[in-house]
């Protein structure tokens, strides 16, 4: 199986999970922090990353929510959902967004 990118324009995921972490450039840790958001897609977890300043959500709301079993769903803006093999009988999907926010309230 080769790697496979799916390109959307924004989407909308239930997240149970966020941290930030440093961006390593070249090998070289950076200034640059990420926050990755594990959603929920077809009960699969799939960590999207996201270049922002850590303010859309705290990782305390995040756990509050997904243990209370009703997560915060965020929408994310320019998502690209990569599938690529993890090892012959495993697969590996993870993601990038330009953006993420809250979504509103129905």
């Amino acid at each position: 199986m080769r790697k496979y990118t799916h390109y959307l324009d924004e989407e909308t995921y239930p997240v149970i999970e966020f941290r930030r972490k440093v961006r390593y450039i070249n090998g070289e840790k950076s200034n640059i922090f990420d926050s990755g958001y594990t959603i929920l897609n077809n009960y699969e977890q799939v960590v999207i990353t996201v270049e922002d300043d850590g303010t859309v959500v705290t990782q305390e709301q995040i756990k509050a929510a997904a243990d209370a079993g009703m997560p915060i769903e965020l929408v994310f803006k320019d998502v690209e959902i990569t599938v690529r093999p993890k090892n012959q009988w495993e697969i590996q999907a993870s993601g990038r967004a330009s953006q993420a926010t809250v979504a509103k309230s129905k």
